[in-house]
């Protein structure tokens, strides 16, 4: 432990038996850390987007980026399915 506290000795311990299950359930232990590291970063700017446009969630969606990474991110999450029903039709 870098501050010699035992709470740190239990977060890692927690986490360490949190990705052993997970390992064994078979998760994927990378998307999970990536998902863990970024979420404060996109916490953080989706903020500070909500301070530019006065809490209005709307008007993110007005802007051709946030529509972009928008259809990005659902064709990330429902693609896959999407094809398999497309294909599995012929």
């Amino acid at each position: 432990s870098l501050n010699s506290s035992l709470l740190d000795i239990w977060i890692v311990m927690f986490f360490g038996i949190l990705g052993f299950f997970a390992r064994r359930h078979g998760f994927a232990v990378a998307p999970i850390a990536v998902g863990l590291i970024l979420g404060e970063m996109v916490e953080t700017n989706l903020q500070n987007s909500l301070k530019m446009f006065d809490g209005d969630w709307w008007l993110i969606f007005t802007q051709p980026l946030a529509v972009v990474f928008l259809v990005l991110a659902f064709l990330g999450l429902c693609g896959p399915y999407l094809f398999q029903k497309l294909t599995n039709r012929g």
